[in-house]
């Protein structure tokens, strides 16, 4: 960066598909040089299309400071050419909590005690932060075109959009993260708008390690449309590199 402008995003094609995944760090907080690179794919009757989506952190996180971490977002289309780019200060806290804790809650096959219950309330915040960070990008489209929109009449009698998460038994997976020691989570959910499904979400996470706490500790996610399963939109991570 000179002169107070950002140079022009690089190409990242080729390059991203041969990042690698780097290893778990002991560290939870975010540090500038943490990246990670998901493909995104979107599936519809019309065919095909995948991007690459790129996050990194861009600063340290002040720990005095106001708990955001400040983030790149960049959009790249497969010859790596830039698509999008946004800066974006993404609050820290569901960041360093990730999807997994709540995950790990939702594996259990008892009932739930009040203090569960409590810690479960910031899941569905949390979740819409992933999805919106990771695959709701304007220039795409693609989540728009995954879901089930509501009509022109729910919009007026809701006056808007009114979003709801309804969180499903979590089972473990396997992440397949070569040198990720741990265990992960596959998380349902149902996304309703104005009290309709729209969409079913299922993300498989880790525990939010440097550098995958900038993504929540998500590996993977698929969205996909209640009434037709052949249009989805699929996100997996496919680089990771960490703060030296």
């Amino acid at each position: 960066m000179a002169n107070g402008h950002r140079e022009p995003i690089a190409p990242i094609g080729v390059a991203a598909l041969d990042l690698g995944v780097a290893g778990p760090s002991e560290r939870i907080v975010p540090e500038p040089g943490d990246r990670l690179v998901y493909a995104l794919d979107l599936e519809t009757e019309a065919g095909a299309q995948r991007w690459l989506v790129s996050i990194s952190c861009e600063a340290r996180v002040a720990e005095d400071g106001d708990g955001v971490v400040p983030m790149r977002i960049e959009l790249f289309d497969t010859e790596g050419n830039p698509v999008a780019s946004k800066r974006r200060l993404v609050p820290s806290a569901p960041l360093a909590l990730g999807l997994y804790s709540a995950a790990a809650i939702l594996a259990k096959r008892k009932r739930l005690d009040e203090e569960e219950r409590a810690r479960l309330k910031g899941t569905p915040g949390a979740m819409k932060m992933v999805l919106d960070m990771l695959v709701g990008h304007r220039e795409t489209q693609a989540l728009w075109r995954v879901v089930r929109r509501p009509s022109l009449f729910s919009l007026l009698a809701h006056w808007g959009l009114v979003t709801h998460y309804n969180l499903a038994r979590a089972e473990p997976f396997d992440h397949g993260l070569p040198g990720w020691d741990c265990d992960a989570y596959r998380l349902p959910a149902t996304v309703s708008l104005n009290g309709v499904p729209a969409a079913g979400c299922s993300l498989v996470v880790v525990p939010p390690r440097a550098p995958l706490t900038i993504g929540a500790g998500v590996v993977s996610l698929v969205v996909v449309r209640p009434d037709d399963h052949a249009v989805r939109l699929r996100l997996t991570l496919v680089g990771a590199e960490s703060a030296q």
